[in-house]
């Protein structure tokens, strides 16, 4: 992650549109301008969340699914999740735009040994804030941190089950899912 240069939230659209910066994970907390990288590790797992979520999604339709491409505003933030979610009742049609207006439902934030704990910190206050349902995965620990509102976080691991409540009524799983790999090596 690197701090580029202050900026407003209107600013950081039209610089996250320039041809160079389309392929980054750029984000803007408090005018600063933040770049996040997962390894290929952490982007596996990231995708584990978007397929167990997707194919939960498709079969209910309860919302739509990004991946870490999907840009959000947070409490008057532009965040990008590594997956996000909007149910069809926040947000009925799709929006086609850089940065959603509203926030996620459901954001899963996958921890990366290339980004700053600070960083991170930020960016669970902001979710909290808006009322947003935030599980912080880490990879290394295979835990699941679940944030949301005024609520203590809950860390969660092995069998224990992760809820999509409120967010996502009726999806449950197993943490360890997450982390697990199907061919069955590591």
């Amino acid at each position: 992650m690197s701090e580029l240069a202050l900026m407003t939230a209107a600013e950081f659209e039209v610089y996250a549109l320039r041809s160079e910066n389309r392929d980054r994970r750029i984000e803007l907390i408090d005018g600063v301008v933040y770049e996040s990288f997962a390894t290929w590790y952490t982007s596996w797992v990231g995708a584990n969340f978007v397929g167990l979520l997707g194919n939960f999604l498709h079969q209910t339709r309860l919302g739509r699914l990004t991946g870490a491409d999907g840009g959000y505003m947070v409490s008057g933030q532009c965040l990008v999740p590594n997956v996000g979610c909007m149910t069809v009742a926040h947000q009925p049609h799709c929006f086609d735009g850089v940065f959603n207006p509203l926030a996620p439902d459901l954001a899963v934030e996958v921890i990366s040994p290339l980004n700053q704990q600070a960083h991170l910190d930020k960016k669970i206050a902001l979710y909290r804030a808006a009322g947003t349902l935030l599980w912080v995965a880490d990879p290394e620990s295979e835990q699941i941190t679940v944030h949301l509102s005024e609520q203590a976080p809950l860390i969660l691991s092995g069998d224990d089950m992760v809820y999509g409540n409120p967010a996502l009524p009726g999806f449950a799983m197993p943490v360890g899912v997450f982390f697990q790999d199907t061919i069955g090596r590591r």
